[in-house]
């Protein structure tokens, strides 16, 4: 952004609806205006597919197995929502081969079913609604049921022993898009909790409260809720987002960390919390504002109240979704969101050098846009040699991957 837009959306964040008309219309006149694209590599782009969210490597363990969710392209959107999409894995680099392994009605634009890999096995998880009750689904690579688990699984720790759940329905009621648009009955005693289920013996243990957590005043407590829980790359710590929304307007979101049975949770201080992911097993990054300080951006957080530092502040300046293969190395893709032109990047950021290079530029048509957006969402591989990511460049949503350059 730049220093006006930066003062503009200062004013109109805590209001939706204005900052959504403003920034429709700004976008809308600078469309118009010719621009270059630009993409480092050719890439594999296949219309009607797509992965989802960009915390999840979607690679199987071997690196030979790519999942996704495959829509009818021919269809006009509003007659694909609310209804079941296949789930299932690319087994050819040319991303030619989709074998389906099931349908689900538990899915949204922006992080499909939570799709992913049950650790390093070949068997998939992703959630589903089954005689109108939510649950989640581990099958095999024939996609033959293995076991069920309850309610709606958010993320699946690296060891497959647990899975974290929260509710998907209170998710949805209160960020628009990230919700499934189906009906199924949700058990209200659960609502505003979180929950860690043993996939070893299927016992499932509450470790959150959203009421005993959150201490925002002036909140309206019935459109609190969890999102975006993952598991450290050890699995002994999890980060989890708290979002509530305020009575005089707009929304209050806070990072917590706990171990994973609920003890031992501390609070991050800041506020304006977006997109994260764990950097190594004692430090998150995050884009957010820290209370100590006036500028919000891209900050390393040392776990258990250690701290914070500022990362990229010279090329990091604007909101995205990160995704890290190793902490060793200290390479990070990300996105944006689409600029005043549409125009959306896809960045490789290198901590140690502080230098960034653009994969990928690219015009996304106005058609996607709020719960349909389409953001790139970038993944690693498992040999951090390509980056698979969702595109809606051609006009219609697909599934892309790209050769890293050496």
């Amino acid at each position: 952004m730049t220093s006006l837009e930066k003062k503009i959306h200062s004013v109109i964040k805590h209001c939706p609806a204005l900052r959504e008309f403003v920034v429709a219309s700004y976008q809308r006149v600078c469309s118009v205006v010719p621009v270059t694209e630009f993409q480092v590599n050719n890439f594999i782009h296949r219309d009607g597919y797509f992965y989802g969210f960009h915390d999840k490597c979607p690679w199987s363990h071997d690196n030979t197995k790519l999942l996704a969710h495959k829509f009818d392209s021919n269809k006009a959107i509003r007659n694909i929502e609310g209804h079941p999409i296949v789930v299932g894995y690319f087994e050819d680099p040319e991303l030619l081969f989709f074998n389906p392994i099931g349908t689900t009605y538990a899915w949204n634009w922006q992080q499909g079913s939570m799709l992913q890999w049950l650790g390093c096995s070949d068997f998939i998880v992703y959630n589903d609604i089954v005689n109108e009750k939510p649950c989640a689904k581990i099958v095999d690579l024939s996609g033959r049921e293995l076991s069920v688990i309850s309610g709606h699984v958010a993320d699946i720790s690296h060891n497959a022993k647990w899975a974290i759940s929260y509710s998907y329905k209170r998710l949805g009621a209160g960020m628009k898009g990230y919700g499934y648009n189906s009906k199924y009955h949700s058990n209200m005693l659960e609502e505003g909790k979180m929950f860690l289920t043993n996939l070893i013996d299927g016992t499932r243990t509450e470790i959150a409260d959203i009421n005993k957590i959150i201490q925002t005043p002036h909140r309206d407590p019935s459109h609190d809720y969890f999102y975006y829980a993952q598991f450290s790359p050890n699995d002994e710590r999890i980060s989890f987002f708290c979002r509530a929304r305020l009575q005089m307007g707009g929304y209050d979101t806070s990072l917590f960390t706990s171990d994973v049975y609920g003890n031992h949770c501390y609070a991050c201080l800041g506020n304006n919390f977006s997109h994260k992911i764990w950097f190594d097993n004692v430090s998150i990054l995050s884009y957010f504002k820290p209370i100590v300080s006036s500028e919000i951006g891209f900050y390393l957080i040392k776990d258990k109240g250690g701290g914070f530092e500022r990362i990229g502040e010279k090329y990091l300046t604007s909101d995205g979704h990160p995704h890290l293969h190793s902490c060793t190395d200290g390479l990070i893709l990300l996105d944006t969101y689409p600029d005043r032109f549409r125009m959306q990047y896809l960045k490789l950021y290198d901590i140690e050098s502080n230098r960034q290079s653009i994969l990928l530029r690219k015009r996304i048509p106005f058609q996607f846009r709020y719960e349909r957006r389409c953001d790139y969402h970038p993944r690693y591989d498992r040999l951090k040699q390509k980056v698979c990511f969702d595109s809606g460049h051609s006009g219609i949503r697909a599934i892309c991957v790209m050769d890293l350059p050496s």
